[in-house]
């Protein structure tokens, strides 16, 4: 097995897994929601786990305000958001949500804290898919996964996903990148019950901003460019290398000039490619190879 394979699922599992409540109104269905999202992204998930880190000596009082049949006390509400790995906005979406149901009794309190739910929702979403989307913009296996479903036979299931990658049993790191795709509106169930692309382009960002986001996607591009001098036969991949000198001055154009190869690059061959039956990757670095010298 290459170095690129066996790294695959710790590459899913070191960015950190993010649940989205704002599409849920009550917190009983927000909190059936994650503990079911959470179970597919990690098997060995728990409610009895759950109840544990939220300080409860059983899961039964946790089960009953998943089932609606009981609010939490403060102490357990304000520890909710912290055991859903919840910050921020998307925390105070779920605080805001316990103490809509513990006023509910109370019409005044309950519509004063209503015309506080869509700024509160439209906060949340915004700040988690922000993270979702940096996650992905690190994670070159999300581009790749994404790309496999624009080909003229795309996988219909997980399964044929894992088996393409060539990383067939790591059913969980694969869930999990298909899961943010579907999240963030870039994968859709077709009519057939399979899995289709769907919206528009993947994730852009400009240039010359640095971002430890975009760091560890071209780290992560290197390493699979590297890989495949070992384990990929020569005649499917290409690798151009030169060394030269370069005015200083004439960095910026320079780098125009790749962005503008690059450009016409994958219009040409990506986006007419209806019959394409793989995914490829394309990097191009220019980087100085020695210090500037000092002027004598």
């Amino acid at each position: 097995m290459s170095a690129l394979k066996r790294s695959f699922p710790a590459a899913i599992e070191a960015a950190e897994w993010v649940f989205d409540p704002t599409p849920y109104v009550s917190l009983a269905e927000t909190l059936r929601a994650y503990g079911e999202a959470k179970k597919a992204v990690s098997p060995k998930f728990s409610l009895g786990a759950w109840a544990r880190k939220l300080g409860l000596k059983s899961s039964g009082p946790l089960h009953e305000m998943v089932r609606g049949k009981r609010l939490p006390t403060p102490e357990i509400a304000g520890a909710l958001p912290e055991s859903m790995g919840l910050k921020g906005a998307a925390a105070d979406y779920v605080l805001f949500l316990a103490e809509r149901d513990r006023v509910s009794g109370s019409p005044e309190a309950f519509a004063a804290l209503g015309r506080t739910a869509d700024r509160l929702r439209k906060a949340a979403r915004t700040q988690t898919l922000e993270i979702r989307h940096a996650r992905m913009l690190a994670s070159t296996w999300h581009f790749v996964v994404w790309n496999l479903f624009s080909l003229a036979n795309p996988p219909r299931t997980v399964a044929e996903v894992r088996e393409t990658l060539g990383v067939t049993g790591e059913e969980a790191a694969v869930e999990r990148i298909v899961h943010d795709l579907r999240e963030c509106g870039l994968l859709a169930l077709s009519p057939d019950g399979g899995l289709r692309v769907s919206g528009g382009d993947f994730l852009e960002t400009v240039n010359d901003v640095p971002s430890a986001a975009v760091r560890e996607f071209h780290r992560k591009s290197l390493a699979a460019a590297c890989d495949s001098l070992e384990s990929v036969p020569v005649l499917e991949r290409h690798f151009t290398s030169y060394v030269f000198r370069l005015a200083e001055n004439d960095l910026p154009e320079a780098k125009r000039e790749i962005e503008t190869f690059i450009d016409g690059f994958v219009a040409r061959f990506s986006f007419r490619a209806q019959a394409a039956e793989r995914v490829f990757q394309i990097n191009m670095n220019l980087v100085p190879r020695t210090r500037k010298r000092r002027a004598s």
